[in-house]
C-alpha cells in the first residue's frame, strides 16, 4: 500500500509543505506566513495556524491529510546519549532521566521518544551499550500542534525534531559514510548540525539570520526592513553585490570556519567532508560565493541526501529539506 505524508515546516516568514509518497516527492507549496503569526519562532496562536492551513491546504488542492510535523527548538529538546543496554520497556522508564538537565520539574508533561543510532558489543557479541538520540516535547504542545492540523484539514500522524528530519535524510540517502555539516540559512538563525554518518555529533546556532541582511540593506537605502526583505529575495538592482552586504556575507563566512575548524579539532578521526547548505539563504549567490572562497570544503548540492525529486522541483528544494526530512518514517 502507498505511504502517502504531507511533511510540514512552520519557518519564521512561510509555511512549507512537502508531498511525499514511498519516499518521493511530489509536490512541494511554500507560503509566506501573515504577520504576526510566529514571533521569535514561536506559533503565537495554534488556532490561527490551523485555519491558515486550511487555506493553503484548499487553495493547492492538496489531497494528503497524514501530517509529518516539524519541531523546532522552541517546541523540544534533542539530545544525544549512550545507556547500558536494555529493553525498550526499561528505555522508556530512563529516558526521562536523560533529560534531567532541561526538565527539572514535571517531568510526567513530556512525551518521550528515542531512535538507536548504533549499539556497542562485547567481544562475543552481545549487546553492551546502546547510542541513542532521544527527543522530549511537553505534551500540551503536540496536543496544540494535533489541533493546529486537525483545523488545517490534516491529520497529525508523527511529530519530528528538525534533527531527526536531517538524520533521516542521511540515513535513506545512503551517504550514511560520510561526515556531513547541514548548514540552513534561515531567515532568524543559521544553524549548523554536524554529523558523522547519521549521528549528530554537534549543533550551534547563531541567533541572526538573513532578518539582520535584511536590515542592514534597510539601513543602507534608508527603507522599511520589509521592502528590504523584497529587495533581497528579488536583487533589486544587484543589491545583495553592495559593500554592505558583503560585510555580512563576510562576518558570517568567519563563524562557519569556526565552527568547521572547531568541530575537525574535536573529531580528528572524523572531519567534515561536505557542507550542505540549504535555506533561503542559497539563493543569494554572493553568499554562497563567500562561503566557498572562505573555506576549502565544498559546498555541496542536495542530490545526495534526497529521494528522487522531478526537476521541476529542484530548485524549491533547499527550502523544504526539513519537511521532506520528516516524511521519511
Amino acid at each position: 500500500m502507498a505511504r502517502k505524508f504531507v511533511g510540514i515546516d512552520v519557518g519564521s516568514r512561510a509555511v512549507h509543505l512537502v508531498v511525499a509518497e514511498n519516499g518521493q516527492v511530489n509536490s512541494i507549496v511554500s507560503e509566506p506566513l501573515p504577520e504576526g503569526m510566529v514571533v521569535e519562532e514561536r506559533i503565537i496562536s495554534y488556532e490561527a495556524m490551523g485555519d491558515f492551513l486550511k487555506e493553503v491546504r484548499k487553495k493547492h488542492r492538496l489531497k494528503a491529510k497524514d501530517v509529518c510535523l516539524i519541531l523546532h527548538d522552541s517546541q523540544c529538546y534533542c539530545r544525544r546519549f549512550t545507556t547500558p543496554a536494555m529493553t525498550d520497556e526499561q528505555l522508556r522508564v530512563n529516558l526521562p532521566y536523560e533529560f534531567r538537565d532541561y526538565i527539572t520539574q514535571e517531568k510526567d508533561k513530556y512525551n518521550y521518544d528515542y531512535a538507536v543510532l548504533d549499539d556497542i558489543r562485547d567481544e562475543e557479541g552481545n549487546i553492551r551499550e546502546l547510542d541513542l538520540l532521544g527527543a522530549a516535547a511537553p505534551k500540551d504542545t503536540i496536543s496544540d500542534c494535533a489541533e493546529m492540523c486537525a483545523r488545517g484539514g490534516f491529520r497529525l500522524r508523527v511529530a519530528v525534531p528538525d534533527t531527526v528530519a536531517y538524520k533521516n535524510l542521511i540515513h535513506h540517502s545512503g551517504a550514511d559514510r560520510h561526515s556531513h555539516c547541514i548548514l540552513v540559512l534561515g531567515h532568524s538563525a543559521v544553524r549548523f548540525y554536524m554529523f558523522d554518518g547519521e549521528a549528530i555529533e554537534a549543533e550551534r546556532t547563531l541567533d541572526y539570520g538573513l532578518s539582520a541582511l535584511d536590515a542592514i540593506i534597510a539601513d543602507a537605502l534608508h527603507i522599511d526592513p520589509h521592502i528590504a526583505c523584497t529587495y533581497r529575495e528579488s536583487n533589486h538592482e544587484d543589491v545583495l553585490s553592495s559593500p554592505a552586504c558583503q560585510s555580512f556575507y563576510d562576518a558570517l563566512a568567519i563563524e562557519v570556519v569556526k565552527a568547521v575548524n572547531f568541530y575537525n579539532f574535536n573529531h580528528p578521526n572524523a572531519p567534515l567532508e561536505h557542507i550542505h547548505c540549504i535555506g533561503g539563504g542559497v539563493k543569494d549567490g554572493p553568499l554562497m560565493d563567500t562561503l566557498r572562497r572562505a573555506q576549502p570544503l565544498p559546498l555541496e548540492d542536495l542530490s545526495e541526501l534526497l529521494p528522487q525529486v522531478p526537476p521541476s522541483l529542484m530548485k524549491d528544494v533547499p527550502m523544504v529539506m526539513a519537511a521532506v526530512g520528516a516524511t521519511m518514517q
